[in-house]
C-alpha cells in the first residue's frame, strides 16, 4: 500500500496567531494506520516526536490538510522516520519553531531523492502551509499583521 505524505496545521492555543499554529508532517500508510511527526514543546525545549496512537487528520483542531505526495512504494515509514528525526531541532533562539521544522524536514526527505519529494513539491506544500498559518482567525483582534504591529 503507497504511503501518502501531507502537512498538517492546526488552530493555534491558547489563541489562534500565527505563531501559535501547529504544523507537522503526517503519514497515511492505509488501513486505518498513520502518524504525525512533529516537534512539540516550546522554544528552547522543542523535541521531535512521532505519535501513531491517534489520527491527527481527525482531529477537531485541523484547519488544513495539505497533501504532498504519494511516496514511490520503496520508501518505507522507518526511511521517512530517518529522515524526519535528523532533521535538527532548533533550540537556540526564540524565532523558530515547528513550522520551521516542517520546511527543513521537508528539505532532508528531498535528499532521499525525487521519487521521494521534489523540490516543486517541497515549496508548494511550503506556499499552502505559511496561507493556512495567515488564516488564523483571532490574529486580527491581536492587532497583529504580516508586517507587524498596526
Amino acid at each position: 500500500m503507497p504511503i501518502t505524505l501531507s502537512v498538517l496545521v492546526f488552530r493555534g492555543d491558547p489563541v489562534d496567531a500565527m505563531e501559535y499554529r501547529h504544523a507537522g508532517i503526517y503519514l497515511d500508510y492505509g488501513k486505518d494506520q498513520s502518524s504525525m511527526m512533529h516537534v512539540v514543546g516550546a522554544p528552547g525545549v522543542f523535541r521531535f516526536q512521532e505519535d501513531d496512537k491517534m489520527d491527527y487528520a481527525k482531529s477537531e483542531k485541523l484547519e488544513r490538510h495539505i497533501l504532498v505526495t504519494t511516496l514511490h512504494k520503496g520508501f518505507t515509514r522507518d526511511m521517512v522516520k530517518a529522515a524526519c528525526s535528523r532533521t535538527p531541532v532548533k533550540n537556540d533562539g526564540s524565532e523558530w519553531n515547528c513550522q520551521h521544522w516542517v520546511g527543513d524536514a521537508l528539505k532532508e526527505l528531498m535528499k532521499l531523492g525525487v521519487q521521494c519529494l521534489t523540490k516543486e513539491q517541497r515549496e508548494e506544500a511550503l506556499d499552502k502551509m505559511t496561507a493556512a498559518v495567515a488564516e488564523a482567525k483571532d490574529e486580527k483582534h491581536l492587532c497583529v499583521t504580516v508586517s507587524g504591529w498596526t
